[in-house]
C-alpha cells in the first residue's frame, strides 16, 4: 500500500461508528438489498478497521536505509526528534552577529542552537497545525511515521491519516477521493462516507508528507497547496501536520505554526547508535570509542544529520572502523545527497539549474568553497552567492547572460535538493557543515594543480590551523603525493632557517643518533627537541597527562605533585609527533631508562628554576639517581649526589647555583640542558615547525607515495635549504 495509512484507533472507530453508524449505513447502502446492509455491520467495520491497522503497521512500520539490503523496524532505530521553535532561515543577524554566535573554539560550529529546541511529540501534541520543515536526510518523513504509530497506540487520541503529497498528486484525485481509496483496500466499501464523518468530527491527525517532491512543471505544487489549504479549511477541527524541505517553497499556510527539525546533538547521537548496534555491544563500545577521538571529529558533524548518520554506522558495521580516509566517505555522503538519496525513493526534482551533472555540480561547489574559505568566510550575502551561481553557469554556455538565469531560484534548488547550503539567518548562507567547505576546497585544490594550487596551499597556509583538515583531505585524494609532500617538507625547513632554529635540529640529530634505541631515530629526535626550551608561562603548561605517559606513570602520584600549575614545560607537540613517526613508540611500558633519565633531569632543571620556590625537588632527583644507577653511569650519578639540594629556604643564589651546576651536570655527560638563547618568537617558531612536522605525518600516512620510508627518515634533519 503507498501513498496514504489510516490506522484504525479502535476506541475511536467505535465512537465514530456509534455515533454516526446509522447515517453511514444508510448513505453508503441507500440503494442495496437488506442482505447487503445486514453483513455491513458494526462487527465489520470492527474487523476491517483492524485489518488496515495491522496492514499499516507491517508497511510503514519499518525504514529502508540507503547500502541495507532489509528494512529495519522503526521503533528499532528511531530516535526522539528535536525542532527549533523557530526556523533558522526566518532569524535577522547581521553577519557579524552570526560569526559570533557560532563560533566554538575559535571554529564556525553551524549546529549550535541559536532558536530554542523542544521536543518534536510534545509540539505536535500542542500545536494543532504544524508545519514541519527540514534539511534533506533530516529525518522529516520518519518522523511523520512514528507520529503515526504513535496514534496507533492510542498515544495521541486520534486517527492518523498520512498523505504522501507526490502520489496524492500524481492521482489526479480529491483529498477526500484519494483517502476513500485507500481506505477501501482494506474491505471499507464506499468509505468516503465514513472517512467525511471521521473529519467532520475532528478525530483525524492528516500527515501531509514531502510537499517539496510535488513537482512544479504544470503547476502541480500550486494545485497540491490549493487543495490542501482548502481541505485544512474545510475539516478544520482536525489535526494537520505537512512536511516540506527548507526553501522548497515559499508558500506560507495561514494559521499553521513553522518549525525546523533541529541537527542530532551529542545524546540522540549516541541513542541513535545505540539503537543501531543494539545486537553488538561491543561494536557499539567501538563505534562510539573511535567516535570521541579528535581525529574523527569532523565526522561529528556528518553525525547530526540522521541520513548521514546512518551512513557512519553502516560503515563502522561493515568495517570495525571509520575510514583512515575521511574524503572517501566524505564523497560517498555527496553522493547521497546529491543522487541516491532521491533515487532510492524514486523522486524526480525540478531540473532548475540545467541539467547540470553531479560532476559539474560538484565542480561549482569547489569553486565556491575555495574562493570563501581562502578568505575565512564562513557566511556569505545570499546575493554573492547567487551571483557565484550565476557566473559558473554562464562560463557552461554561449548563448546564456547572466539576466537570463535565476540565481535565487538554482540556490533555493541547491538548498532543498540536496542541503550543501543552508541558509543561516535571512539572506546569509553558509555551507551546511564546515566539513563540506573544507572537503569542496580541498578538491578545487587538487582539480587545479596545474595552476599551482598546491604549491600556494603549502606556502600561505602550512602553519594556519584552520586548514590542517584541507591538508589531509588532499594527501588522501592525491592518486601520487610524492610532490605535495616534496612542497610540504622544503616549506616546514623553510621555518627553522627563517626562524634561526637550525642549531637546535642539528643537535637533536646527534642526540638521537648518540643513543641505541630500537624506535625510529626521527621520533626521539622529536623526543628531544621541545624539553630543551624554556617555556614562557603564556606560551604553554605541562599536563599530567604528558609527563604519566613520557616519563613515569607512578611518579606524579608517588610525588603528589600539581604538575599542571607549576611546570613550565609542553611536551604535548613533541611526544605526539613522536608517536606519530613511530607507533609503536611506548615510553611508559617499555621504560628506556635513556629517555627517562633525560626527561627526568629536564623536569628537575624546569623546577629548579628560580620562580619555583615552593616545591621539593628531592624526590624527582632521587629518581634521575636512580636511573642513573641502573644505566651504570657512576660519574654522573657522583656528580649529582655532590649537589646542595636547595629548599624553600635557601637563596635565591643559592638556587641559582645549583641550577648552574646542574644544567652543568646534564650538558657534560648528556650533552643535554642548552639554553640556546631562546626568546619568545624563537620558541613560538619552534613550535610551528613541530606543529607541521606532526601535519606533514599525517598527510604521510593517508598518502599515496613512492618512498614512503625515505620521508619519514628525513623527517626532523638539519634542513638542506641555503640561507
Amino acid at each position: 500500500m503507498t501513498g496514504i495509512e489510516l490506522v484504525a484507533l479502535g476506541p475511536i472507530f467505535k465512537w465514530v461508528w456509534d455515533e454516526y453508524g446509522k447515517d453511514i449505513i444508510s448513505k453508503s447502502f441507500a440503494k442495496s438489498s437488506d442482505v447487503i446492509k445486514s453483513k455491513w455491520n458494526k462487527a465489520q467495520i470492527e474487523k476491517a478497521a483492524k485489518a488496515y491497522t495491522a496492514e499499516i503497521k507491517r508497511q510503514y512500520g519499518k525504514m529502508q536505509i540507503i547500502g541495507m539490503a532489509q528494512p529495519i523496524p522503526l521503533e528499532g532505530i528511531f530516535t526522539h526528534v528535536n525542532v527549533l521553535t523557530k526556523p533558522t532561515a526566518w532569524r535577522r543577524y547581521s553577519i557579524e552577529q552570526l560569526t559570533q554566535s557560532y563560533l566554538d573554539e575559535g571554529r564556525p560550529f553551524f549546529s549550535k542552537d541559536i532558536s530554542e529546541r523542544k521536543s518534536g511529540l510534545d509540539t505536535v501534541k500542542e500545536i494543532t497545525k504544524l508545519f514541519v520543515l527540514g534539511k534533506p536526510g533530516s529525518g522529516k518523513t520518519t518522523f511523520l511515521k512514528y507520529i503515526a504509530l504513535q496514534a496507533v497506540e492510542g498515544k495521541l487520541e486520534r486517527i492518523p491519516i498520512f498523505i504522501t503529497l507526490r502520489e496524492f498528486s500524481d492521482s489526479g484525485l480529491s483529498l477526500v477521493d484519494f483517502i476513500a481509496k485507500q481506505f477501501e483496500i482494506c474491505d471499507f466499501p464506499d468509505a468516503e462516507p465514513f472517512i467525511e464523518k471521521i473529519l467532520k468530527s475532528g478525530k483525524a491527525i492528516v500527515l501531509f508528507d514531502g510537499l517539496d517532491e510535488v513537482s512544479n512543471e504544470s503547476e502541480k505544487r500550486r494545485k497540491v497547496i490549493r487543495a490542501v489549504t482548502d481541505f485544512t479549511n474545510q475539516y478544520d477541527l482536525n489535526q494537520f501536520i505537512i512536511t516540506c524541505r527548507i526553501a522548497a517553497t515559499d508558500y506560507l499556510f495561514e494559521h499553521f505554526t513553522y518549525v525546523e527539525i533541529a541537527d542530532f546533538y551529542e545524546e540522540q547521537i549516541s541513542i541513535f547508535v545505540t539503537k543501531w548496534f543494539a545486537a553488538n555491544r561491543v561494536r557499539r563500545d567501538q563505534f562510539l570509542k573511535e567516535f570521541k577521538k579528535e581525529e574523527n571529529r569532523r565526522l561529528g558533524e556528518l553525525a547530526q544529520v540522521p541520513l548521514l548518520l546512518a551512513l557512519l554506522c553502516l560503515v563502522f558495521d561493515q568495517t570495525g572502523k571509520f575510514p583512515t580516509k575521511k574524503a572517501e566517505l566524505y564523497a560517498e555522503a555527496f553522493d547521497i545527497l546529491l543522487e541516491k538519496w532521491d533515487k532510492s525513493r524514486h523522486v524526480e526534482r525540478d531540473k532548475v539549474y540545467h541539467n547540470l551533472s553531479v560532476g559539474r555540480k560538484k565542480q561549482m561547489f569547489a569553486q565556491i568553497a575555495y574562493r570563501t574559505f581562502e578568505k575565512g568566510e564562513y557566511l556569505f550575502p545570499q546575493q554573492q552567492l547567487e551571483k557565484w551561481i550565476i557566473n559558473y553557469l554562464i562560463k557552461l554556455t554561449s548563448d546564456k547572460e547572466p539576466e537570463d538565469i535565476n540565481g535565487k531560484e538554482i540556490l533555493k534548488a541547491i538548498e532543498a535538493q540536496h542541503g550543501i547550503f543552508a541558509e543561516r539567518a535571512v539572506g546569509i548562507y553558509s555551507f551546511s557543515h564546515l566539513t563540506f567547505q573544507e572537503y569542496f576546497t580541498a578538491k578545487f585544490i587538487v582539480d587545479n594543480y596545474q595552476r599551482g594550487t598546491i604549491e600556494g596551499l603549502v606556502n600561505n597556509h602550512l602553519t594556519d590551523d584552520r586548514w590542517h583538515e584541507v591538508f589531509l583531505i588532499i594527501a588522501s585524494m592525491l592518486e601520487n603525493a610524492d610532490h605535495f609532500l616534496e612542497l610540504f617538507k622544503t616549506a616546514i625547513d623553510r621555518l627553522l632557517v627563517d626562524g634561526n632554529l637550525i642549531d637546535v635540529v642539528r643537535w637533536a640529530e646527534k642526540k638521537a643518533n648518540s643513543l641505541r634505541i630500537k624506535y625510529k631515530t626521527a621520533a626521539i629526535r622529536s623526543f628531544y627537541m621541545y624539553p630543551t626550551f624554556h617555556i614562557a608561562d603564556d606560551l604553554a603548561r605541562a599536563h599530567v597527562s604528558d609527563l604519566a605517559l613520557a616519563f613515569d606513570i607512578n611518579l606524579a602520584q608517588d610525588l603528589k605533585l600539581d604538575l599542571s600549575g607549576n611546570l613550565n614545560l609542553d611536551f604535548s607537540r613533541s611526544l605526539d609527533l613522536a608517536r606519530a613517526i613511530d607507533p609503536k613508540l611506548d615510553l611508559d611500558s617499555d621504560r628506556n631508562y635513556d629517555l627517562d633519565l633525560d626527561l627526568a633531569l629536564s623536569y628537575t632543571y624546569q623546577m629548579a628554576q628560580e620562580e619555583v620556590t615552593g616545591l621539593n625537588i628531592s624526590p624527582l632527583l632521587n629518581r634521575v639517581l636512580e636511573l642513573s644507577k641502573k644505566l651504570g653511569l657512576k660519574e654522573l650519578n657522583q656528580a649529582l649526589r655532590n649537589l646542595s639540594i636547595p629548599n624553600e629556604n635557601s637563596t635565591k643564589k643559592d638556587k641559582q647555583t645549583f641550577r648552574n651546576k646542574l644544567q652543568a651536570i646534564m650538558r657534560k655527560y648528556r650533552d643535554i640542558g642548552y639554553d640556546w638563547n631562546n626568546d619568545e618568537e624563537k620558541i613560538k617558531r619552534l613550535a610551528l615547525y613541530l606543529t607541521a612536522n606532526k601535519l606533514l605525518v599525517d598527510c604521510l600516512h593517508l598518502a599515496c607515495v613512492s618512498e614512503r620510508t625515505k620521508i619519514e627518515d628525513g623527517l626532523l634533519l638539519t634542513p638542506q635549504i641555503e640561507n
